[in-house]
């Protein structure tokens, strides 16, 4: 009595991988053996859609979507509703002076479409840090100049920011203002510094994606 087994047929091997992707049947992984339990509603989770389909997603009034990051290049303009400070994300550039390339977080600003759902996450600056604060929660648009080289050597880029000004008529204003404890004492004509509340170093910064030599 021959004890050899039957070849399966190409047919056959395509009508179980048929029913396994259509969840009529758990699928068990190769690698780790384990059975994977599917069932028929993974056919309406797991989609592959065409180009259109997804135009036509991005441009529902209906759906609200998460901020996309995009690196402004020079030259290019956003405008939008500042929304304010986004989640850090991973940033990688290459040093010119060893040829390694370092990645460090660099925090983002969340800007939303004044119409849609839409938003965009753009990278950080120590301009941006220091300029779009007064503008949160208002229209905004942003302009991405020229990079500039410091005397020191370090590389930065200029954005111009600008919003309409206020209903009321108020100013915003920039100036960071000068914080002295109320309990310090007057010596001589002068602020006791032994008084003052301690503080970040002198030209401190988180920096941003230009900040770099």
């Amino acid at each position: 009595m021959s004890t050899t087994s039957k070849p399966v047929s190409t047919s056959s091997k395509y009508s179980a991988a048929v029913d396994r992707a259509t969840g009529k049947v758990a699928e068990t992984t190769p690698e780790t053996g384990i059975t994977v339990p599917q069932h028929e509603d993974v056919k309406t989770m797991l989609l592959k859609p065409s180009q259109e389909q997804i135009d036509a997603m991005m441009a529902d009034p209906g759906l609200e979507f998460a901020p996309q990051v995009h690196s402004l290049e020079e030259g290019e303009l956003i405008t939008g509703i500042l929304e304010g400070n986004g989640p850090s994300t991973t940033f990688s550039q290459k040093d010119n002076a060893t040829g390694i390339e370092i990645t460090r977080e660099v925090d983002t600003w969340i800007i939303r479409h004044p119409m849609s759902g839409l938003r965009l996450s753009i990278l950080s600056s120590v301009q941006l840090d220091t300029k779009l604060p007064p503008f949160v929660n208002g229209a905004v648009s942003i302009y991405r100049g020229k990079e500039v080289k410091t005397s020191k050597g370090f590389r930065v880029t200029n954005y111009t920011v600008a919003g309409p000004k206020r209903p009321d008529g108020s100013l915003r204003s920039w100036v960071k203002p000068k914080i002295i404890d109320a309990a310090s004492r007057v010596v001589d004509g002068q602020i006791d510094q032994a008084q003052l509340p301690a503080g970040p170093a002198a030209g401190a910064s988180a920096g941003g994606e230009d900040a770099r030599a």
